[in-house]
């Protein structure tokens, strides 16, 4: 499709779309980007001088929700376009989020592409309570074991409420650390320019040593049910074979 002829349904983003796509077949500026997004020193002024808005705009294409909200507002045949702006900006600039002068676009941006996908992403569920039931299914010696989590928020509604073995337990487990792991490193630019607040980090110190703590002891019950650790790490749940 000619960049002049993109039409997604939704002007503002008809707009962008076309600024990208341009930036995309100009390896010279796509250089001059990168180069302005490492530099955490430059002022917003020259910041903006490169790196066009309609770029940082764009970046919100990264973030999954924000992604399927365009998607629903857009025209079907338009959507291979969005995927190309995602894979584009991923490909070749995956830290401009992390840079501290684009926020404020980025917020901008939220409002610009459409009424109503806004409220739904800042629309917060909080979860401040954890309950859980162990179960056992099965008859013995076979029987097995199986917990029911709830996850509250702070009205005592239901959030999300499973019932899984063990094993989908230390999933979810595994990819919640995982997630945080990426959080922390997502973040490393803008803490080593003390530019962030942590809420709590004497709380979150004292939860890691918990962690640290609660998985020693898991391990150390492992013969006990006969599990051997593996010399190798386990492959993550969206790896392994059907």
């Amino acid at each position: 499709m000619e960049i002049e002829k993109i039409n997604t349904g939704l002007d503002s983003l008809d707009e962008d779309l076309r600024n990208l796509f341009e930036i995309a077949s100009d390896p010279k500026m796509i250089e001059s980007i990168k180069q302005a997004i490492d530099n955490r020193d430059i002022s917003a002024q020259e910041f903006v001088k490169i790196v066009p808005l309609a770029l940082v705009r764009l970046t919100l294409l990264t973030n999954d929700f924000f992604y399927h909200a365009v998607k629903t507002r857009i025209k079907v045949e338009a959507h291979e376009l969005v995927d190309k702006a995602r894979h584009f900006i991923e490909n070749n600039f995956p830290t401009i989020q992390t840079h501290p002068i684009t926020q404020p676009f980025i917020e901008g941006a939220i409002q610009k592409y459409g009424h109503g996908i806004e409220q739904k992403i800042f629309n917060v569920n909080t979860i401040t309570q954890i309950s859980s039931i162990i179960s056992w299914f099965g008859k013995p010696p076979e029987l097995i074991p199986t917990v029911r989590v709830s996850f509250l928020d702070e009205r005592d509604r239901i959030l999300l409420d499973s019932t899984m073995e063990w094993d989908d337990l230390i999933y979810m487990i595994e990819a919640l650390t995982k997630i945080a792991q990426g959080l922390f490193e997502c973040g490393r630019g803008l803490a080593e320019m003390n530019l962030l607040k942590i809420t709590n980090p004497e709380k979150m110190a004292g939860r890691i040593n918990n962690i640290q703590g609660y998985l020693n002891q898991i391990k150390d019950l492992f013969s006990i049910y006969k599990i051997e650790l593996p010399s190798e790490p386990a492959p993550r749940k969206d790896e392994e074979k059907k």
